[in-house]
């Protein structure tokens, strides 16, 4: 009688099914966040895409086969995590990880964990994506700094009997600003968390659909491959308003500025939302006054501002609605608007719309809330104006007014 096969750990029987390397490559090559699969009992690298590379400081040979964990300080939550997902099936975060590169570089993420499935639901390995929270963590210690300092100014004025009313306000206001920041770093973990599990769902679900092989696969692998796409791309939009927030918190947004006519860049922004906007059987209007003047602008910042203009018009009216986009010019400025038949906006919120993660329907969130946030940050650095006239049940119309391009000195004869 033969003795009984020792038991082997499921990730040490199974395989990767055929072509899965080359299609997870693919996968993770299409995402913006530093990304890693891994695999095995102790989910070593497998493999590590050019944005976790440059992260680190390595290349893509020296990340290959080094447990994900010994590239992070205190993480052995990390590792936890991962055993979890692998014998679950269901994605976890992991928060406040410490990263350390190659080049000496320190700075802390998140991980989003999830599993990588076979044709029989599996878990054969991790899909491992990091999050650079550098800027937030660093803004709240800042913050717990500058709290600090309040409560020994309020010791200082209990001891020393100072009760000034002036200074009492002051360090009131402090500390009040500094639990507002603290929130909202902890508001952003929250969005990063819920907007990206959706549509990493959406590729992980993609991906499993295309390794199981099934009769129809061929037929709708392009259909699983744009899912695939969609959903890089949304997480792509995510990342850049936390960006830009984060370059806007910090002064350092970016904007190269010169003479741009507005008639190509106000149609190439119609253009790409007509077919969401036809999709709700919405009238979508181009009016541009004749002979516009070029504005001082850069044209990439300034198609940023009209898609979300126009994004949020189409997402907040009814099908059948109207959305007119117009521009005139008003002396040295133009004055661009978005008008719509949709919702409205209460007068009371009118002052907060431009506030970071202000929604207009709390219950429902729809996106981070960093939309008009950013828009208002994009024109400020124009030196130009936005502002919106809104009334509930007939719509709202959004203006922004962008300085007019000086125009080129004439050469002399």
């Amino acid at each position: 009688m033969n003795p009984p096969r020792k038991a082997r750990r499921p990730s040490e029987r199974r395989s990767a099914p055929p072509g899965t390397e080359a299609l997870l490559r693919r996968a993770a090559e299409s995402s913006p966040l530093p990304t890693a699969f891994t695999g095995g009992p102790k989910h070593v690298v497998r493999y590590a895409n050019q944005a976790l590379c440059r992260l680190m400081q390595r290349s893509p040979e020296e990340m290959k086969g080094e447990p994900l964990v010994t590239l992070l300080q205190d993480a052995g939550t990390l590792a936890e995590i991962e055993d979890r997902v692998h014998r679950s099936g269901t994605t976890e975060l992991a928060s406040d990880l410490v990263y350390a590169s190659a080049g000496g570089r320190t700075g802390h993420c998140l991980a989003v964990v999830s599993p990588v499935l076979d044709g029989r639901a599996r878990s054969w390995g991790l899909c491992v994506r990091l999050i650079d929270t550098t800027v937030q963590v660093t803004a709240g210690i800042e913050l717990a700094q500058m709290a600090a300092e309040v409560r020994q100014a309020n010791e200082a004025l209990v001891l020393a009997g100072l009760r000034e009313q002036q200074l009492a306000e002051r360090a009131t206001q402090l500390y009040q600003e500094a639990q507002s920041a603290t929130r909202a770093r902890e508001d952003v973990l929250a969005i990063v968390s819920h907007d990206l599990r959706a549509p990493l769902s959406a590729m992980i679900m993609s991906i499993e659909l295309l390794m199981s092989g099934g009769p129809d696969s061929s037929g709708r692998s392009r259909e699983r491959l744009d899912i695939i796409k969609r959903s890089a791309e949304r997480m792509s939009r995510l990342i850049r308003d936390l960006l830009d927030a984060a370059a806007m918190e910090a002064g350092r947004l970016s904007v190269e500025r010169r003479p741009v006519p507005l008639a190509p860049l106000v149609g190439d922004a119609v253009d790409a939302i007509r077919p969401l906007a036809a999709a709700k059987l919405l009238r979508l209007t181009n009016e541009l006054a004749a002979d516009l003047p070029a504005v001082s602008a850069d044209p990439v910042r300034l198609q940023q501002v009209l898609s979300n203009l126009l994004e949020n018009a189409v997402k907040f009216t009814p099908a059948r609605g109207e959305i007119t986009v117009r521009a005139r010019s008003l002396g040295d400025e133009v004055m661009l608007s978005v008008t719509d038949t949709g919702l409205g906006i209460a007068q009371g919120d009118i002052p907060l719309i431009f506030d970071r993660f202000w929604q207009a329907r709390p219950t429902a969130r729809a996106g981070t809330g960093l939309g008009l946030s950013i828009v208002k940050g994009i024109v400020d650095a124009h030196d130009g104006r936005i502002w919106v006239e809104s009334s509930v049940g007939r719509g709202s119309a959004f203006f922004v007014a962008l300085p007019v391009a000086e125009a080129p000195a004439s050469g002399g004869g």
